[in-house]
C-alpha cells in the first residue's frame, strides 16, 4: 500500500546536516575572500601608524565572514 494513508508522524523529517555543511562551505569561501583585504588593511594600518594593531588579519576576516554568512541564509 502507498504512504498516502500514513499519519504525518511517520513521514521522514528533513535532515539539518546539509544546511550545516552548506553554511560551512559558504563560510570558508567568504573567509578566503575577505582574508586578502583584511591583510591589506592590516598592512596599511601598520604602515601609517593610524591605530594600534590589536586585531590580526585572520581574526578580522573571521569576524567579517561570521557577520556576512548568516545574512545569506536569512533569505
Amino acid at each position: 500500500m502507498t504512504t498516502i494513508n500514513m499519519p504525518a508522524k511517520y513521514e521522514k523529517k528533513r535532515c539539518a546536516r546539509p544546511a550545516r555543511m552548506e553554511f560551512g562551505v559558504y563560510f570558508a569561501l567568504i573567509f578566503m575572500l575577505f582574508l586578502p583585504f583584511a591583510f591589506l588593511a592590516w598592512v596599511f594600518e601598520a604602515a601609517t601608524g593610524r591605530s594600534s594593531i590589536t586585531r590580526e588579519p585572520v581574526s578580522r576576516a573571521w569576524e567579517q565572514a561570521a557577520s556576512v554568512t548568516p545574512m545569506i541564509f536569512e533569505v
